[in-house]
């Protein structure tokens, strides 16, 4: 026969089978991340944490000492990483252990983007002055040299140029084309008589391209 449970008065206590027995006690807890009050705790304690390192690495703060930036105490950033900053050469030293491995890995990702945004720019003459385009290399293939202004067109605009009503004219300085290689010659010395520097450097190629000395 099962044993009767009842529960008496005293709600900390259970009488079972006539023997008396105290209920165990759930231990109180602290504040769970689910509940309101987790939330705030955990949202002071972020914030906390964000403030310091706001403080470190982008306010005037120094990153030994902590002292902020004034008159009278002048910060400066690290010249490896530009990271943190320091008050003094001491503070400095001093912050070097903990700085060091921080320090040489953004080092080495300034120095790798300063290293790949390089030899991507392309020179004012290897852009056509009519439509403004890169001209593929060798630009010497894909460009002509008007001797008349001494610009370099891309194929494409004098092919369009020859194509319409200019025919035989420069495109860009509007100036008939010399019949003759001889007119061409003439052309260029009149630009280098005005010193102009493309002219004379064309004067130089066109002299090693002929076999002679102007």
């Amino acid at each position: 026969m099962a044993r009767a449970v009842s529960f008496i008065h005293h709600p900390k206590r259970l009488n079972i089978g006539g023997e008396e027995s105290t209920a165990p006690q759930r231990p109180r807890a602290g504040p769970r991340h689910g509940s309101p009050t987790g939330v705030v705790a955990l949202w002071s304690a972020s914030a906390r944490v964000i403030k310091v390192i706001t403080s470190l690495y982008l306010e005037e703060v120094c990153a030994n000492c902590g002292k902020e930036g004034s008159d009278a105490v002048k910060l400066k950033n690290c010249t490896a990483c530009y990271v943190v900053k320091y008050g003094s050469v001491d503070c400095q030293k001093i912050h070097r252990k903990k700085h060091k491995k921080a320090c040489k890995g953004r080092a080495a990702e300034l120095r790798d983007e300063k290293l790949y945004s390089q030899g991507h720019e392309r020179e004012e003459g290897d852009f056509c002055p009519l439509c403004l385009l890169p001209v593929p290399p060798p630009t010497q293939e894909h460009a002509i040299l008007n001797a008349f202004c001494m610009k370099s067109i891309c194929k494409g605009c004098c092919l369009a140029a020859k194509k319409g009503v200019l025919g035989k004219i420069c495109p860009f300085c509007r100036s008939p084309v010399p019949k003759s290689g001889k007119g061409v010659v003439e052309m260029v010395m009149k630009r280098v008589a005005a010193k102009d520097p493309d002219a004379i450097q064309n004067l130089g190629n066109l002299g090693i391209w002929l076999g002679r000395v102007w």
